[in-house]
């Protein structure tokens, strides 16, 4: 069994404060959990309206499939309006 944990570090250009900053992280964690088979939370920079940190964490017996997890958490989220991806952690325990 492998556990896969992944950390997006965001950079969001259309917010202007952390009311504008929540709703668009609460509407991406959402659509993330509803359209991949991975637990996904905020990690930090909460109090950071331009900046967030997400992460994603599954478990399978194949690497392949964390990583192709992974890499449809990244599409979903390169496809958000208004939100650049500056880092990408990955980590197979």
């Amino acid at each position: 069994m492998i556990v896969g944990v992944c950390q997006f570090t965001l950079r969001l250009h259309t917010t202007h404060s952390l009311k504008e900053k929540r709703s668009l992280i609460k509407g991406l964690l959402a659509r993330l959990r509803n359209q991949i088979n991975a637990g996904v939370a905020e990690l930090d920079a909460h109090d950071i309206w331009g900046k967030a940190v997400i992460g994603l964490s599954t478990i399978n017996n194949s690497e392949a499939v964390i990583r192709g997890i992974f890499r449809e958490a990244e599409s979903l989220v390169n496809n958000c309006p208004g939100v650049e991806i500056v880092d990408i952690s990955v980590s197979l325990l």
